[in-house]
């Protein structure tokens, strides 16, 4: 069964470069795709993904924005016994491309510096979070955690400028994670992301989990005042 982090990378994937005319910003989101899971060479551009709907999200985007034709290789499964993805493309307008992507995402951190929110933002972290993102499940036992962990540091300290929550940045065997603790915190960077289902799952559960609090709680008082009033001897 997908964990919901991969439920959510997912629903992202499904909804990047389908509507191209009414969408300004898919560069962006491609831009923070590379960014987070994307290798550069002298001749050209490798994501490399996990996820099958991620993958196909790269090579749909890397269709329209540019006219490029993506080579989609799929290798043999990771130690989670996971598929892996690499979605090449590779010569003088791969190479053009890049540039043009790094110059997006330029656009779209002074875009963001004005603008508290702003739509650019939204796509690099959308693009971001397919490609290093990860969160854990409503109502998770050992509290809620969102994160984006890679090798770079300024991408990580990129992520967390632009998130409306507040991440903190630190070190963590060898990379760098952006992370936020606490619904809160977790739930105001997946509204921001546009995710409004994992928000209202995220709610739901505290819902249920107060419930239970108070039900926990009342039980606890009727037990006291039954060992108080209790005769004795």
């Amino acid at each position: 069964m997908p964990s919901f982090a991969s439920e959510l990378r997912r629903q992202l994937a499904a909804r990047a470069g389908t509507n191209p005319e009414s969408d300004p910003y898919r560069r962006v989101e491609l831009a923070g795709l590379v960014d987070a899971a994307g290798e550069s060479d002298v001749s050209g551009v490798t994501v490399r993904t996990p996820s099958a709907a991620v993958a196909r999200s790269v090579v749909r985007l890397w269709r329209s924005e540019f006219g490029l034709e993506p080579h989609l290789d799929t290798s043999g499964p990771d130690r989670f016994g996971r598929a892996r993805y690499a979605v090449r493309v590779e010569g003088n307008r791969a190479i053009q491309a890049a540039e043009e992507l790094r110059v997006a995402r330029e656009r779209a951190l002074r875009e963001a510096n004005r603008i508290s929110g702003s739509p650019a933002s939204v796509a690099y972290l959308k693009g971001a979070f397919q490609g290093a993102g990860s969160v854990t499940q409503p109502g998770y036992r050992r509290g809620h955690h969102l994160e984006f962990v890679h090798a770079d540091e300024e991408f990580t300290k990129r992520v967390a400028s632009l998130s409306r929550a507040t991440l903190k940045v630190s070190r963590r065997r060898g990379r760098f994670v952006a992370y936020a603790k606490g619904a809160d915190r977790v739930t105001t960077l997946l509204a921001q992301m546009g995710l409004d289902e994992a928000v209202l799952e995220y709610e739901a559960r505290a819902v249920l989990g107060e419930a239970k609090a108070n039900a926990n709680r009342v039980t606890n008082f009727d037990a006291a005042n039954a060992a108080r009033t209790a005769p004795t001897g």
